[in-house]
C-alpha cells in the first residue's frame, strides 16, 4: 500500500505534488470559499427541518448515539482526505486515494458510492426546490408549476453557475447559508422574545 507521501512522490522529481493537477487551477478559492463549499454541502440549514426528525423517529432514544457515531465517521473522513489532499489533488477526489492505496474492488466500491451519493444528493436538492418553490407560488398567486419545469429549472442554473465560475458558485452558497442562517436566528430570538412576553402577560393577568 502506498502512503499520502510517496503518491506525492510519484509526481516526479522536481515537480511539486500540486503540480500533475489533472488540469485543476491552483489558488481558484480562496479559504473561506473553500470553507463555503465545504459547509453548504453539508446543508446546515436543511438538516434541522428535515434529518433531525426523520432520525429521532427511526433511532427513538439512539437518536445521540447515532449523531454520536456519525460524526466520529465524518471526522475520520475529513482527516484522511485532509492528508492525501495535501500530497495529490484531482478531479477523481476519493476514488483516487481509494483506488490507488487499496484493492481494485474498494476503489470501485468508492467510486460507485460518490456517484451514487451525487445523484442521490441531487435529487434530494431537486425535490426540494420544488416543493418549497410549489408553496412559495401558491401563497403568493394560487397557482403552482409543473415540476418539471422547475426541476429543468433549478437544474440548469446550477449546471450554468459552476460552468460559468466556480467562485461564482461557492461565493453564492457562502451567500445562501449566510441568508438562511441570519433568518433563522431572527425566527428563533422572535419566537423566544414572543414566549416571554406572553408568559409575562399571563403572569400579570393571573
Amino acid at each position: 500500500m502506498m502512503t499520502p507521501k510517496q503518491i506525492g512522490g510519484s509526481a516526479g522529481a522536481g515537480e511539486s505534488p500540486q503540480g500533475a493537477s489533472y488540469g485543476l487551477r491552483r489558488g481558484a478559492l480562496s479559504p473561506m470559499e473553500t470553507l463555503a463549499q465545504s459547509v453548504s454541502t453539508i446543508a446546515p440549514t436543511a438538516t434541522p427541518v428535515a434529518t433531525v426528525p426523520l432520525v429521532c423517529a427511526l433511532a427513538g432514544n439512539g437518536t445521540w448515539l447515532a449523531y454520536v457515531l456519525a460524526t466520529s465517521a465524518v471526522l475520520l473522513v475529513a482527516l484522511c482526505v485532509s492528508k492525501f489532499a495535501r500530497y495529490s489533488a484531482s478531479p477523481g477526489s476519493l476514488y483516487s486515494y481509494a483506488s490507488t492505496v487499496l484493492p481494485p474492488a474498494f476503489g470501485a466500491t468508492a467510486a460507485w458510492s460518490l456517484l451514487l451519493a451525487y445523484v442521490a444528493t441531487g435529487s434530494s436538492v431537486i425535490g426540494g426546490f420544488y416543493h418549497y418553490g410549489n408553496l412559495l407560488l401558491r401563497d403568493a398567486t394560487g397557482h403552482g408549476a409543473s415540476a418539471v419545469f422547475l426541476a429543468i429549472l433549478v437544474a440548469g442554473i446550477s449546471v450554468w453557475i459552476a460552468w460559468r465560475d466556480v467562485k461564482i458558485s461557492a461565493r453564492l452558497m457562502l451567500w445562501i447559508e449566510a441568508v438562511s442562517w441570519s433568518s433563522l436566528l431572527s425566527f428563533w430570538c422572535s419566537c423566544g422574545m414572543a414566549c416571554i412576553w406572553t408568559g409575562s402577560n399571563f403572569n400579570s393577568v393571573a
